[in-house]
């Protein structure tokens, strides 16, 4: 639903909602099941596009390349874990990653 990207767009910030907007526009399939039409759907893939490229142009206008304060702590944590636990880290373990929002 277009609402999640609004929200997507002010948690995360433009640079995360160009990329999962362009990966929405090639991985989303008709609604058949609600009788989407082509028309409709050639509609929603075409928005979905519009809003990649919109964000993606708000990337290099904004602070930080696009990325929210908290994008930028995230990313500084899962940094930390991963830096933290290179020496220790074997083939079996594992990073959980859980949205905060």
């Amino acid at each position: 639903e277009f609402n999640q990207l609004i929200h997507l767009y002010e948690e995360l910030g433009p640079r995360v909602t160009s990329i999962y907007s362009a990966t929405l526009a090639r991985e989303v399939s008709r609604n058949r099941y609600e009788h989407e039409t082509v028309e409709e759907f050639e509609l929603v893939v075409e928005h979905l596009k519009t809003i990649s490229n919109f964000c993606a142009e708000m990337c290099k206008i904004c602070k930080n390349g696009g990325r929210s304060d908290k994008l930028i702590v995230l990313e500084s944590l899962l940094e930390d874990i991963v830096e933290s636990q290179d020496d220790s880290t074997s083939d079996t373990d594992k990073i959980d990653i859980t949205e905060i929002g």
